[in-house]
Formats: structure tokens, C-alpha cells, sequence
């Protein structure tokens, strides 16, 4: 495997990170404060199910996401992990238009890969996705290429610096290749 393969489709930004372990329970806050709010109580529902604390900057964001008209959403270097994931997937399933979804350097591994995977299945919104940074070996990349491969929208992924074989990258690069083959037909 290839920890720190370069990515082969996607884009790295720079900056300083996050505090990894900053996480807070929000849930006490008003709803009221910010509009809108449609996928908060739903994450922190998913959350309690899953017997985890929300993290305090997904439900900050979460608090300003309009599911009606924002278009990205962007976690990029906030720890989620891999069941605060599995939440935020949750409360994504319904009555979202993401072009772009940033989850690098979450410490996410297969699981939290496949929830996504299941969840942006039959996206015909999703443009282009960043899951680099993570532990996702090559049972969360499988599900990532059925993704690519059932997705035509989906025309750029990060997926470098991740635990994935060279045999998985080099077909996940093909999938995206043709995705963006197609367009251009």
C-alpha cells in the first residue's frame, strides 16, 4: 500500500489545521440563533443513536448549511472521525444539491467511506469529492469506485494519502476519467 501516494484527480489546499481534538456537545444550544438549520437536529439525533459527542464544528456548520440552495460543504481538516461521519451521512440523505464535499484529514477509515458512498449513490448533484488525508484502505475504496462509477457527476475526487493499493487508485482514475470522458462527448 501507498500511504503517500500523491492524489491522482483533486486539489490540496494549504493552511493551518484545526485543534483535532476540540469536540463539544452543542446540543443544548438554540436552534433559533442561525437560519437555517434543516440537518442539525438530525445530526445530533444521529449522534445520540450512535452514542457519540457532535462535533462542535460540524453542528456550527451544519447550523448555517442551507440543504435548499448551498452547493459545498467543507470539513477539511476538522476531525470528524469515523462514526462522526457515519452521522453527518446520515443526516445527508435527504434533500441535498452538493456539488463539492471536503472530508480531508478526518481520520476516516471504511466505514465512514461506505456510508458516504451510499449516501451520494444516486447524486446527480455531486461534482467532485476530497477524501485525502484518511486511513481508507481498499474496502472503503471499492465503494468509493462503485461510487465514481454510478455517479456521471462526480468528475474529481482526492482520494491521495490514503491506504489504498495501487491497483485500487489506478481503476479509480480510470472511473473518473471516463466520468469526465463522457461530459465531454
Amino acid at each position: 500500500d501507498e500511504l503517500g501516494a500523491e492524489p491522482v484527480v483533486g486539489h490540496e489546499e494549504e493552511g493551518d489545521s484545526d485543534d483535532d481534538s476540540e469536540r463539544s456537545n452543542e446540543s443544548e444550544e438554540s436552534e433559533d440563533e442561525a437560519q437555517p438549520a434543516q440537518h442539525l437536529p438530525s445530526f445530533l439525533t444521529a449522534c445520540e443513536s450512535l452514542q457519540i459527542r457532535p462535533n462542535s464544528t460540524v453542528v456550527k456548520i451544519l447550523r448555517e448549511f442551507d440543504m435548499y440552495t448551498d452547493t459545498q460543504l467543507d470539513f477539511n481538516r476538522n476531525f470528524i472521525g469515523d462514526r462522526g461521519c457515519v452521522a453527518l451521512m446520515q443526516c445527508l440523505r435527504e434533500g441535498q444539491h452538493l456539488e463539492f464535499l471536503g472530508l480531508a484529514n478526518q481520520g476516516l477509515r471504511n466505514r465512514a467511506v461506505v456510508a458516504l458512498a451510499e449516501t451520494f449513490k444516486d447524486s446527480p448533484f455531486l461534482k467532485e469529492l476530497d477524501i485525502s488525508h484518511n486511513i481508507i484502505s481498499d474496502g472503503g475504496g471499492r465503494a468509493i469506485l462503485e461510487l465514481v462509477r454510478g455517479t456521471p457527476s462526480l468528475k474529481r475526487v482526492n482520494y491521495g494519502y490514503n491506504r489504498m493499493s495501487s491497483s485500487l487508485r489506478v481503476r479509480l482514475e480510470e472511473a473518473i476519467r471516463a466520468n469526465n470522458e463522457a461530459e465531454a462527448e
